[in-house]
Formats: structure tokens, C-alpha cells, sequence
């Protein structure tokens, strides 16, 4: 994976070479494996090469094949399904090791056109100049996990992977969206997938290609998160033996390249399914096994009964793993807290930081994480019983509440009878119940107030807009739909993108594989939820392969992990106002101010 970045000028005059220059310093940290540049015509187009795959040592500018001189293609990509473009498009096998994932790129536009992203599996953001019809076309991947950003001006399109490449370009607005950075602050950007923290700029969506010619933009969707024709297998062991292939497929395409591997590890389910089967194929293929990194702290003797790390422990025995821990000083939450969110994207980046640096030192190039999981294939069936209940299915209804009442992890028949009711109420009721998601918002919002009501009035209308976005609804299909085309994966996917380039570190996450989610919106509901369990269906696949006291485990509590978060944030926040009020704090006024208030409330609490 790489970074890149480009300009096309709609009135066909070249691009200045001090533009793409400064484009390129403001990436610099994005290429540790080399730089290159390519202009011709109206366009310009830049790569910052980090090769993480035997494939991508090969990436250059231009880049598109002997075979398409007219096109040239800039690519931030690891392609999962080689092999199916090359047979596809006639390549004999001896010559496949040679081509690069932007020379497949190419074949599949000659092939399919502006279809092409929807025939591409794996990660990527790429774009590719046809100068023959004199368009650049740009497309993004399913999930989002690798970043692209653009502002597309009357006289100009300038793109990147990095917000700070974009306002490098002389000309590029740089008008800040008040609303946006308040809105960081306050975790309310989930259901926003193009806006930034910028007027001008915007991301282009998961699962989006966008045409730009000198006269027109236009933006299409090539892939999207819809239930599918329900799979029906013969028995739940049959389900089981399919998600673990699909699992275990997974994971191997995303061991290709650079050795060794890092995985993250925190005792759930789903880093623990990632971190076994890594190993297991690393042993099976004589590969070096993988890294394991928690952001929970060193093990000490003060460890609660339910501690995380006693399952991380257990993880590691099974597949004679190490695993590192992550310790953060008051002095790195103090930086945190002061990082400019509107062209740093911070998103649960504290931890991770720490787990980089340490990834970084041991070599670590690619880093497996359990990110998305939740939202698909492990979900936990929330919307289930409500919908039992909504279509009148009593005898299933009362035969799974009984079965979920009958254990003290599933909360109690308050938790069974909130989970039935709530999401069947209309808006307007629910929120009369009293269920405040945001709280905490609502009080850095009261602490703004002097900003004036029209920035109150607008966080107060994305508040609103995240409230129905995320609100239990339902139906489990429903609710995976809403959470998987949700902007917050995506989110946090650009935020670690941009901080593993600091590292040389390329973050991959396998539950988000597109064929992992297309099998997860296709099963019937209740494996979901099932016999009193939620994520019945994931911890079914996963008997033989993690621990038993893993595979049951039902808390999604990691106290060791909250306990140290909470102290180290709040000393390094604190040491964070003090900068600011003594006026030492550095970098955007505004930005500084809305990180002072949000961290006033968050202590205050």
C-alpha cells in the first residue's frame, strides 16, 4: 500500500512543477520505498511507494501496461483476486508474478470500464488518467480502508490520500468547517462518509468511483451493503464450516507481503480468530509467525477476575505467541490531546500509536486488525427479538428470552425487555424513554455556546442525525445494513492509514473482506442470536480454533485497558489545558479551543 496524489487542470494547461512538489513534501513521510512523479497534458500524478506485497516493488510512474500507453494509473492498492483478472483477461501464468496490482488495474478498465472497481476485490484507492477520452477516473474500495480525499474546484481536481497534500496546492480554499471539528470532538461524524473538516474538500465514499472531465464530475456506487437472498445450508455446522473457510480465506490474502506480520490482540473473538489463523497458516507455510501487540498495559498483580489479559495469555499458549503490551505516558496523551483533528485524523489512535512504534522497531510492515467485525459477520444479533416481537413470532420470541434470561451475561430480563421494546418505538418515543445516547456530546456542545448559536444549531443537528443513524432498529439485517454504510469504519480506517505511513505500517483488516460480508448480510437471522447467545453463529466457527474460555467469553469489558486508559488520559489532558491556557499550545485557534472544551467536560466528569 502507498499514498498518492495528483492534479488534472480542466482548462488543459500543464500542472506546475512547484505544485506537485509541494505535494509531494507534504506526503513525504508516505513513500519510505521510493517517490514518483508522472505528469503529461493537463495532469499530474504522484506516487508514495511503501511495498508491502513482492507485487508492489515492481510500482512506478507512469504505470498502466505496455499494452494501454493511453492510460497511466496511480494506485493505493493490494488486490485479493489476481488470478481471476489474469484469466479474465488472457495473462499466461509465467508472466502474472510480473505485473503490478496498477498494471491489473488497467487490464480490468480495458475490460470493464467505469465498472471495473466492482470486479476488484481487496483494499484500495487508486486513480487512473485515460487520456484518450480525457477523464480521471478514481474509485475507493467497499469498506473505506484505504483513504482518498479531493477537491474538485472550477478549474481544477486535486486529490490525495493526505489531507495536508491537498492544501498544499495554492488555491485550494482552506476554509475550516467549525461544525466538522466540533463534531470530531464529539464522536458525531459516524453517518457523515464524504464531509471533512474542510468546505472544499471532501472524501469520496466507500464503495464510490467518481468520472471527472474537463466539463463535468460525476459520482457512482459500485458496491454497497444490501441484505442478500438468505443462504440455506443444511444444518448450523454446515454454516459454521463455510464462515471458516471464508475466514480462514481471509486472512491468508491479507498475509501476502512482508514478513513478519504484526496482529492485534485483545482477547475477543475477533482478534483472537484473526491471531490463531495467522499463525496456524504461517506454521503451515514455514512463514515467521506472527507479532502480537494489545494496547491493554503489562500484566501486574492487582489483575481483576475478568481481566483481558488472562485470554490474551491464553491465545498466545495455544499458538506459542508473544504478545507485547502497550505502555502510553501522560506526555503522549498530552500530545493527543493537542493533534490538529481537522488534517490528523485521531480516531482511537492513543493506543495504536504506541502499538506502531513498537511494530515499527520490530520490522513489522503489515498489521492484521479485528476492526469491522461487530458490525457482520460477528455481530451480535441486536434487532433480533425485536423483530420476533414486531411480526408476531411468540413462540421464537419467548423461547430465545427464556434461554437468554436463564444466564447473568445477558443482563437480565431489563436488558431482554429494553432490547424488545425499544427498537419497535417510533423516534419520537424512544427518545421520551429517556435513552440519551449522547450525553457527553450535549455538554461539550453547552460549553460552546459562547461560538454562537449557529454552530450549537448545526452539532446539534448532526447530534440528531447520528442519533437516528445508530438507533437500534428491527430486524438484524436492518441494523448490519445501517452500521456497515455508516461512515465510522471507514473513520477510523483513514485515521490509521495516515499513522501507520509514519511507521512504514500497513493496517489490514480481514473481517471487512467483501465476501465475508456478502456471506454475513445472506444468513438467516437467528444465527445471530441463538440458544441465549449473541454472535452464535462466529463462536460456532470458532470451536477448535481459539480456546474454549475464549470462545465463551460474552464481555465485551476490557478493564485493565479502561482503568489505565482513563489515567493516562486525564494526566496528559490536564497537562494539555495548562498549555493551552498559558497560550503554548500550538497549531489552529479554533481547532484548540474545541479540543479544550471537549477535554474540560471529559475531566469534569
Amino acid at each position: 500500500m502507498s499514498g498518492i496524489f495528483g492534479i488534472f487542470q480542466k482548462r488543459d494547461t500543464p500542472p506546475l512543477p512547484a505544485t506537485l512538489s509541494a505535494m509531494h513534501d507534504a506526503m513525504g513521510h508516505w513513500g519510505p520505498d521510493g517517490a514518483f512523479v508522472w505528469h503529461s497534458g493537463p495532469v499530474g500524478l504522484g506516487l508514495m511507494l511503501l511495498a508491502d506485497t513482492a507485487e508492489a516493488r515492481g510500482e512506478r510512474l507512469p504505470a498502466g501496461g505496455d499494452s494501454q500507453p493511453d492510460v497511466v494509473v496511480a494506485a493505493d492498492t493490494r488486490l485479493d483476486n489476481r488470478d481471476e483478472i489474469c484469466d479474465r483477461a488472457g495473462i499466461p501464468h509465467s508472466e502474472r508474478p510480473a505485473l503490478t496490482d496498477s498494471a491489473l488495474i488497467a487490464l480490468a478498465y480495458a475490460k470493464w470500464g467505469a465498472q471495473c472497481a466492482r470486479h476488484l476485490l481487496g483494499d484500495f484507492a487508486f486513480v487512473l488518467w485515460d487520456a484518450r477520452s480525457r477523464q480521471l477516473f478514481c474509485a475507493r474500495d467497499p469498506m473505506g480502508c484505504r483513504p482518498f480525499y479531493y477537491y474538485d474546484g472550477p478549474d481544477r481536481f486535486v486529490f490525495a490520500s493526505d489531507l495536508r497534500a491537498i492544501l498544499a496546492v495554492d488555491g485550494v480554499p482552506q476554509r475550516l468547517d467549525e461544525t466538522m471539528v466540533l463534531a470530531e470532538y464529539m464522536a458525531i461524524t459516524r453517518h457523515l462518509r464524504s464531509r471533512t473538516c474542510f468546505v472544499d474538500i471532501a472524501r469520496l465514499p466507500q464503495g464510490h468511483s467518481l468520472m471527472v472531465q474537463a466539463g463535468r464530475t460525476k459520482t457512482q456506487v459500485d458496491w454497497e451493503p444490501q441484505p442478500q437472498p438468505e443462504l440455506r445450508l443444511e444444518s448450523d455446522a454446515a454454516y459454521a464450516e463455510r464462515l471458516r473457510e471464508l475466514l480462514a480465506a481471509a486472512v491468508t490474502c491479507r498475509l501476502r507481503g512482508a514478513r513478519p506480520v504484526g496482529v492485534h490482540l485483545s482477547g475477543g473473538l475477533d482478534s483472537s480468530a484473526i491471531a490463531v489463523l495467522a499463525a496456524r497458516h504461517s506454521r503451515a507455510t514455514g512463514q515467521a509467525k506472527p507479532l502480537a501487540y494489545s494496547w491493554s498495559p503489562p500484566p501486574d498483580a492487582n489483575a481483576e477476575p475478568d481481566d483481558e489479559r488472562g485470554l490474551v495469555e491464553l491465545i498466545c499458549a495455544q499458538e506459542q505467541l508473544t504478545c507485547r503490551y502497550t505502555t502510553v505516558t501522560a506526555d503522549d496523551a498530552m500530545r493527543y490531546a493537542a493533534r490538529d483533528v481537522s488534517v490528523e485524523p485521531t480516531d482511537t489512535l492513543l493506543r495504536e500509536l504506541a502499538v506502531c512504534r513498537m511494530a515499527q522497531a520490530q520490522g513489522v510492515r503489515i498489521m492484521l486488525s479485528g476492526w469491522g467485525g461487530d458490525e457482520c459477520v460477528s455481530f451480535n444479533g441486536r434487532g433480533y427479538l425485536a423483530e420476533l416481537f414486531a411480526r408476531g413470532a411468540w413462540h421464537s420470541w419467548a423461547g430465545e428470552i427464556w434461554r437468554r434470561a436463564k444466564s447473568p451475561a445477558n443482563g437480565g430480563w431489563k436488558r431482554i425487555a429494553a432490547e424488545t421494546i425499544l427498537p419497535v418505538l417510533p423516534d419520537t418515543a424512544f427518545a421520551l424513554a429517556g435513552r440519551d445516547l449522547h450525553a457527553g456530546a450535549h455538554a461539550v456542545l453547552a460549553r460552546a455556546g459562547r461560538h454562537g448559536s449557529p454552530l450549537v444549531a448545526q452539532a446539534r443537528e448532526l447530534l440528531r442525525g447520528q442519533w437516528h443513524a445508530i438507533r437500534a432498529r428491527p430486524g438484524v439485517r436492518r441494523n448490519q445494513v445501517r452500521l456497515l454504510s455508516n461512515g465510522h469504519l471507514a473513520h477510523r480506517m483513514e485515521a490509521w492509514a495516515a499513522a501507520g505511513a509514519q511507521h512504514a505500517i500497513v493496517h489490514r483488516y480481514p473481517l471487512l473482506d467483501r465476501r465475508l460480508l456478502e456471506f454475513g448480510l445472506a444468513l438467516p437471522p437467528r444465527l445471530y442470536q441463538c440458544n441465549g447467545l449473541g454472535r452464535y453463529l462466529f463462536r460456532l466457527a470458532l470451536s477448535g480454533v481459539v480456546p474454549a474460555a475464549v470462545q465463551q467469553h460474552r464481555s465485551k469489558r476490557e478493564p485493565a485497558l479502561t482503568t489505565d486508559h482513563q489515567r493516562i488520559s486525564q494526566e496528559g489532558f490536564e497537562r494539555f489545558l495548562i498549555q493551552w491556557q498559558t497560550g503554548e499550545a500550538r497549531g489552529n485557534p479554533f481547532v484548540l479551543e474545541m479540543a479544550a472544551r471537549y477535554h474540560q467536560v471529559v475531566n469534569s466528569r
